[in-house]
């Protein structure tokens, strides 16, 4: 929405903007990290507290998720990044008419449905395999 000039992109809901995708990343990092790599508790709050800023109570609860539920973490980036190219998809087939209002009026209608199945349902293509 910022990318389309909404409320005049403000610096501060740019930073914010930017604030999520830099947890969204993390978050993958950390439970990748954490899974596979023997990261300690003490290392995973450094990481998250001193690298992504997050306030110590709220990094305390993310671990203790991470350590319970492996794979849920990094749901959030595999989620962002296919919403983005179902978008960059259904820009591509409706170029030079592509309305960001358009996509998400027409996304949002279908409902909640996987997100290969939307790309199909707005673009009649699918996702291929990410690079």
């Amino acid at each position: 929405m910022l990318d389309e000039g909404y409320l005049g992109d403000p610096p501060e809901l740019r930073l914010t903007l930017l604030k999520e995708m830099l947890r969204v990343f993390a978050n993958a990092i950390l439970d990748v990290r954490l899974q596979t790599m023997d990261m300690t508790d003490q290392q995973a709050l450094d990481f998250m507290e001193k690298e992504t800023f997050q306030e110590t109570e709220e990094a305390t609860a993310k671990l203790q998720r991470a350590k319970l539920s492996s794979c849920q973490l990094p749901m959030y980036f595999v989620g962002w990044r296919d919403w983005l190219r179902v978008r960059d998809l259904y820009r591509q087939t409706q170029r030079p008419a592509f309305s960001l209002h358009d996509f998400h009026d027409r996304a949002l209608k279908e409902g909640a449905v996987p997100l290969p199945v939307l790309a199909h349902l707005l673009t009649g293509k699918g996702l291929t395999a990410a690079e």
